[in-house]
């Protein structure tokens, strides 16, 4: 399709881009702390460990959402009319239960992780377009992102990981369900230049937005941001899907490029569905660091 060409050249040159344009929901469960250590299904404190309870991370403040474990249909099913031949064919994996963050990580909880020695500081940190405290930070490389993540206590997620805390086991199309919405994510509207704007809908941001503006856009599980606002680096290299059933897939072993998700503030709907991805560019590589490209971390359970 002309848009996903459109789509990754937008992604692959940023500041080309950038000249053109000149810019919760979820379970209410108590927050509790969880040791990773715990296996069991409820806390030390005696809560229930259920999809969407929720911790907040001692080293930089995130929330995080518990997602149980579960065998759902990953990839594009055959009835989706954007599907691309690299979102198929859609497959059964099992995971086992891990946290994921609620948002993108932002500037002001990165900063924490440059003080203390961990990570090298985001390209954009002296931009004002960029670097707002809770913006999410970009202009930060795939290794930078696992450096973060590894400080934090934990990794980037699998690219199957974060499709199951995008779409959950009912395989929405969107995070909040199978009819795309505007007004529920930071995405191309009235502030954007593209064909493919939607001219209804004007979210106030021509760029970036603050994490967790958007809470109707909320997963299933309560996770914000993963459709629009900055794509979100994964751990998997780019590559085709396997076929038959997997348990907790890493993705390939090596490959041209880095997985991305979620899409950004300038993507046209089809390209912000939870099966989106691309697979077939070098420009992707773990060493750039891009105004559009941010994170969030998981840690297994």
């Amino acid at each position: 399709m002309k848009w996903m060409s459109t789509l990754q050249y937008l992604v692959l040159y940023p500041f080309l881009f950038s000249m053109l344009l000149g810019g919760c929901r979820g379970n209410a469960v108590q927050p509790v702390d969880v040791p990773s250590s715990i296996n069991s299904s409820t806390t030390e404190s005696g809560y229930p460990l259920e999809a969407g309870s929720r911790e907040t991370r001692e080293q930089d403040g995130m929330t995080q959402l518990y997602v149980p474990p579960a065998t759902f249909l990953m990839g594009a099913e055959e009835s989706d009319p954007e599907a691309g031949e690299g979102e198929k064919p859609a497959h059964p994996v099992t995971l086992d239960g891990y946290w994921i963050d609620e948002t993108e990580v932002s500037n002001m909880q990165y900063v924490l992780c440059v003080e203390a020695g961990k990570c090298a500081p985001s390209k954009f940190v002296d931009n004002q377009l960029y670097n707002g405290e809770n913006y999410p930070v970009v202009g930060i490389d795939w290794l930078d992102a696992q450096d973060y993540c590894t400080w934090a206590g934990g990794r980037l997620p699998t690219e199957a990981e974060w499709e199951y805390a995008a779409k959950g086991n009912e395989g929405f199309i969107y995070p909040w369900g199978n009819e795309y919405d505007g007004n529920f994510l930071n995405a191309c509207d009235l502030n954007c230049s593209e064909s493919w704007a939607d001219l209804e809908v004007d979210d106030g941001f021509s760029m970036s937005a603050p994490v967790g503006s958007f809470p109707d856009g909320a997963s299933w599980v309560g996770a914000l941001d993963m459709a629009g606002n900055v794509w979100e680096w994964i751990q998997d290299w780019c590559g085709e899907y396997d076929h038959g059933s997997l348990e907790n897939p890493p993705g390939p072993d090596d490959g041209r490029c880095k997985i991305i998700r979620g899409g950004a503030w300038a993507s046209p709907p089809a390209g912000l569905r939870t099966t989106y991805r691309i697979i077939n560019t070098s420009e992707i590589s773990p060493d750039i660091r891009h105004p559009n490209i941010g994170f969030r971390c998981v840690i297994p359970k």
